[in-house]
Parts: structure tokens; sequence; C-alpha cells
């Protein structure tokens, strides 16, 4: 018990994560549905709030006609609409439900390579996977890596950022197997996130206020921008985009240089940044109200779009074409149980709720069907990992 009431205090200091959910609107079935009726999402992707009602068959709320003799709000192959599976989640009342796929001691980061999940083990000092079905739960590494919390991977290897005072770093490890000697300790500097692109890694030096490149295999270290406490970050083409906790949002060249600031600022904690090929999108979070989620264009010009964003510490970010989505700590981080993901159009619209009543839920990972996410704190006192299938 005392090392999980250092995690929370380490996660409420230094992380923001999920939130309070009440007041936005559940992904349920839509009672209009067999007469055409509109998705909350706006792009007929998904379906709207309901006061009840039951459906023994529908048409696809995607618009193409297409019908299924199902009922909508209980089907999970057809949970809100026909053809909306649930990829092994309940459905309830016409929104997909989060599925289990393991329980943990403290998992934190977490990235996807094709049909497996890898996540980090805070306390264990430790990589774990877990198929994306929920079987073939394992260690995929000894608990040598100090605090293991951001990661990231290639076409070959993952990368693990770990920031433990005296055995924190950047450690490499073959997505087969990392047991062995083939797990490598690529830099000693405490790190709290990590990302590759093209060949070079970049990653947070947490405790010597530094933002680092280098290559893969460790050589051709060199700070790119020294700012306080660099806590997440995001890379494309041209520039990595942070986060720190002077509550700034930032970004500077890949080649290093002057930082610029981007986009509106004030809350009182470091949040979460995600970057696609058009937009950014960043948290802005805050000690005693609900984070606040904006994206922007990379390129300058139009509008910032706010979210209507009801959670609390939200720190991670991914979007796809269709819709944005981040989790949320909860109003009292490793505490209170109104933690969980949440998700919205691109372009603005109404706030789905994907999962709820959660505790801690800290990192966030995509495929084209599902989202995964850790919770890494359970009313148990013990986290787990799970999916949920896209709106």
């Amino acid at each position: 018990m005392v090392r999980r009431a250092a995690a929370f205090g380490l996660l409420v200091a230094l992380t923001t994560a999920c939130g309070a959910i009440i007041g936005t609107r559940d992904l349920t079935y839509d009672e209009k549905a067999g007469d055409g009726g509109s998705s909350s999402g706006g792009d007929g992707s998904s379906s709207s709030s309901s006061s009840g009602g039951s459906s023994s068959g529908g048409i696809d709320a995607s618009g193409d006609g297409a019908a299924c003799v199902a009922d909508l709000k209980v089907d999970k192959a057809n949970c809100g609409r026909c053809g909306h599976d649930c990829l092994g989640g309940a459905c309830v009342d016409g929104a997909c439900q989060p599925m289990l796929l393991t329980v943990a001691e403290e998992p934190l980061g977490i990235t996807l390579v094709g049909d497996t999940v890898y996540f980090t083990e805070y306390f264990d000092d430790a990589v774990w996977r877990v198929k994306t079905d929920g079987t073939g739960a394992s260690a995929h590494t000894n608990g040598v890596l100090g605090h293991a919390w951001g990661i990231t991977h290639d076409a070959t290897h993952l990368y693990v950022a770990a920031r433990g005072p005296s055995d924190g770093g950047v450690y490499k490890c073959p997505l087969a197997d990392c047991k062995g000697a083939d797990l490598v300790k690529l830099t000693d500097e405490s790190s709290i996130d990590i990302q590759e692109r093209q060949g070079k890694l970049y990653f947070t030096g947490y405790n010597v206020q530094e933002v680092f490149r280098m290559g893969v295999d460790g050589t051709a270290k060199t700070s790119i921008l020294a700012t306080s406490s660099p806590f997440h970050l995001a890379v494309d083409d041209t520039h990595v985009y942070l986060t720190n906790n002077t509550t700034s949002l930032l970004r500077v060249p890949v080649g290093g240089g002057a930082s610029e600031p981007v986009g509106p600022q004030g809350g009182t904690r470091a949040g979460g940044v995600f970057v696609d090929s058009t937009r950014v999108f960043w948290s802005d979070p805050f000690d005693t109200k609900a984070s606040v989620m904006r994206s922007k264009s990379k390129a300058g010009g139009g509008p910032t779009i706010d979210y209507m964003n009801t959670g609390y510490q939200t720190v991670a970010i991914v979007a796809d074409d269709k819709y944005v989505y981040w989790t949320a700590a909860g109003s009292d981080p490793g505490i209170s149980s109104d933690g969980g993901v949440l998700a919205a159009p691109v372009g603005g619209g109404p706030v789905l709720t994907l999962a709820k009543s959660l505790v801690n839920v800290i990192g966030l990972a995509q495929d084209a069907k599902a989202v995964y996410f850790t919770e890494a704190n359970a009313t148990n006192q013990k986290g787990a990992v799970y999916k949920v299938a896209k709106p």
C-alpha cells in the first residue's frame, strides 16, 4: 500500500488523465434509426441517445440502407446500428461496452502492434503484452526497467521510457521477445514519454529538463530543446510538439532550434498532445475542473476547435479521420471512480462516453476498429487493460 500511495501522488503531480463524465452523452441506440434518424456524431457513424424502447430490426445508420434483423440495443454484432460490432464487449442500451483484456499491477503506457497490445507496468518495472482478443497475457521483459512509463515501436522493436531516478532511461527491446540480453539500455536520462519517427527516437529527459533526439541504435544523441519538466510528445515530419509542467504547449523543429507556442493555454497541469497529417490535438488541464480539449490546423489559419470535454485530467489523446478520443483520469486520480474514455467528432460536436466509472485511465492506443486503454488503479487496487469498439 505504500507503493500504491506513492503512485497516486506521482500521477496526481505529473499526469493528466481521464475525468468526470457526468453530463456527457452516452453512445446509445438511436430510437429513430428505423426511420432514418440522424446520429449524435453528426457524420452518420454513431447513434444518439434514447429514452428507451427496443428494436427487433434496424436500418444501418451509415445511410446505405442496409437492414439487419437484430435488437440494436443488445446485439453485440449490431450494437446501436446494423453492422456495429462490439468486438467482444457487451452491448448495453445500444452502446458497446469495454472488454477487459487483462488485469495488471500498474499499467501506464500502451502501444499496439498488429494483434498484440504492449503496455508498461510502472511498479513492476516491466513491459507486458496481451492479444487484442484478451488471450496470451505475459511478461515481455524482466523487471529491470525502472518505473517504465512511455512506450512506442517501429517495425522490429519496442522503445520504452522509464523515469526511475537510478534505473530510468530509454530501453530497446525486440518485438518478438525481450527477457534476455536483447533488452538494451540506450541512455540514462530519466524519461516519461518517447516517440519514434523515421528511424529517430524523441524522448523527454524529465529530470534534466531537456528533449532529446537520437538514432534507434542509441547513437547521435542530441538535445533539441531545454524546457521545464517536459512531459508528453507528439512528432511529425517537421516538428516535435510537447507539453511541460509550466502548462505550455510548444513545438520545436525535429532538428532542434527555437521553440514556439501552439494555441491558447492557461491550465494548471501538463496535458496530452497528438498530431495527425493535418491537425494538432491537445488538452489544457486544471486541478479543480474539467480539462479543455482543443485542436487546430498545424499549418495555421482556420479556427481552433474546442471540444466539450467533461473529463478531468486528460493526458492521452488519439484521433482518426472521424473522431478524436481522450482519456480522463478522474477528479481525484488514483482514488475517484469518475474516469473513462471520451470521444467527439474531429470537426466538433457532441461528446460520447465510450467507457466510464473507472479509476485513473492513463494510456490510449488505437487501430481501425477499437481504442485500447490502461486503467492504472481500479477499485480493487489492481490495474487493467481494456479495449472498446469505436463509435
